[in-house]
């Protein structure tokens, strides 16, 4: 935390607030709370459970790295359409103001149409923010998405129970004492599994099958009488090749966002040709000898 420090000046004074908590005792995932997202913190409850610290945030390392680059790249590709677009909508407000007499109702429906995409691209923030999981994964593609990112985060918390060699009661027991810090339905996948386990008198590994979120292979994992040990590590492993099959779908949505932006911006200026300077010239015409 000192090379971090000394790195980045900007962090200095929250880190020295953590390398206190620490120096007092409390747990890595105690101190840093006050300072990151309440979903990692609560990532690092669970890992508290089963110990993996250490993999945990190399994990996250990489997640928030990438989560940083896909927002530099989002912004570098619609940082020019939305100059675009807000000169374009001056440029629209400008001739209403000089050409009263134009038929306004395609503008009224393409403003309803922008209406309706920042409520729905709000809605999907919202969602996010209440943790609604279930509403986002009905989602078209965006919800296929989201379930990528839960399903490698599923993987890869329950391959490392899975390694621990944890009882099945000691995980239920776990949620019950912090069932209040718990907010993300994800977890609640793990919980409802192990329980169902319990309650059918099977193994941990078999509480697989009551999570029909994670991909279809999974299913197959302990009907092969493999140890947990190496199921667990089949399960990081796959959490991996999620994250990367999340990152390449990303990747394809960055690179399709300009293309489509300029898409609607050519849609617009057409439509200010055609309602503003079209009868205009028209105009003219007329009026000229």
């Amino acid at each position: 935390m000192d090379l971090i420090g000394r790195s980045m000046p900007q962090w200095r004074t929250d880190l020295s607030h953590v390398l206190t908590a620490l120096e007092a005792g409390q747990s890595l995932r105690q101190s840093i709370a006050p300072f990151v997202h309440p979903s990692i913190i609560e990532e690092l409850l669970l890992v508290e459970l089963h110990g993996q610290q250490v993999a945990f945030l190399n994990l996250l390392g990489q997640r928030e790295r990438r989560r940083i680059q896909y927002w530099k790249k989002f912004w570098q590709l619609t940082s020019y359409p939305i100059f675009l677009g807000c000169l374009l909508l001056v440029m629209t407000l400008y001739f209403m103001q000089q050409i009263p007499q134009v038929n306004l109702q395609a503008w009224y429906i393409a403003g309803m149409g922008g209406l309706a995409l920042g409520l729905g691209i709000g809605g999907i923030y919202v969602c996010a923010y209440l943790h609604k999981m279930h509403w986002l994964i009905r989602l078209p593609y965006v919800g296929a998405l989201w379930r990528l990112s839960i399903q490698a985060q599923l993987c890869f918390q329950m391959g490392c129970l899975l390694q621990a060699g944890l009882k099945i009661t000691d995980i239920i027991q776990f949620f019950n004492v912090n069932e209040s810090n718990f907010k993300q339905q994800s977890y609640q996948y793990i919980n409802h599994a192990v329980i169902m386990a319990l309650r059918l008198g099977l193994p941990l590994p078999e509480a697989l099958k009551f999570m029909g979120i994670l991909p279809k292979e999974v299913q197959t994992l302990f009907q092969n009488g493999q140890t947990s040990e190496k199921i667990g590590y089949e399960l990081i492993i796959l959490s991996e090749d999620l994250a990367q099959t999340l990152k390449q779908k990303l990747l394809v949505c960055l690179q399709l966002l300009q293309p489509i932006l300029f898409i609607f911006l050519a849609i617009g200026i057409v439509m200010i040709y055609c309602d503003f300077l079209l009868p205009t010239y028209q105009d003219f015409g007329e009026v000229t000898p």
